[in-house]
């Protein structure tokens, strides 16, 4: 680590932790969550998804959420600009930017929804979504691939 020094390794520590459980959390979605959700019915699926949407809502989420690309970005500073920690922090910022104006405007339309037809629902949601999903995936995936060669290097 020694691009990052004193208090910028201990923040490069938590930004590739952070991107991590992103990272994992988006891969399982992409991978099992979403694809065990094409099997089911369009009621059982938008329930399911509603429910998930506001249970991900907790303190938990939200902080590594927020701290995924804010602690790269305080790495990258620390770091005096290196270049894999800084294309590590732009990685987080493109998963968090995905996140927030791909993912969670879907979201809240699906809450918004109300009694429209679950098959209506559905088809405006879910393709888009899990579009969206990968993209963030692969973002988080690389955020934590170079950050974490920033750190070995």
């Amino acid at each position: 680590m020694s691009a990052v020094a004193g208090g910028g390794v201990a923040t490069l520590f938590v930004a590739i932790v952070a991107n991590g459980l992103l990272a994992g959390m988006f891969f399982t979605f992409a991978v099992a969550i979403s694809p065990g959700l094409r099997r089911v019915d369009d009621e059982v699926f938008v329930g399911t998804v509603r429910s998930v949407n506001r249970v991900i809502l907790r303190p938990a989420f939200l902080m590594v959420f927020a701290a995924a690309p804010v602690s790269a970005v305080v790495a990258t500073v620390l770091a005096g600009g290196e270049p894999l920690t800084l294309a590590g922090a732009i990685a987080a910022l493109v998963s968090f930017a995905v996140t927030a104006l791909g993912n969670v405007p879907r979201n809240r339309d699906l809450d918004r929804a109300g009694a429209q037809p679950a098959g209506l629902v559905r088809a405006r949601y879910e393709r888009p979504w899990n579009r969206a999903n990968v993209v963030r995936t692969i973002a988080s995936v690389l955020a934590l691939l170079l950050l974490t060669a920033a750190a070995v290097r």
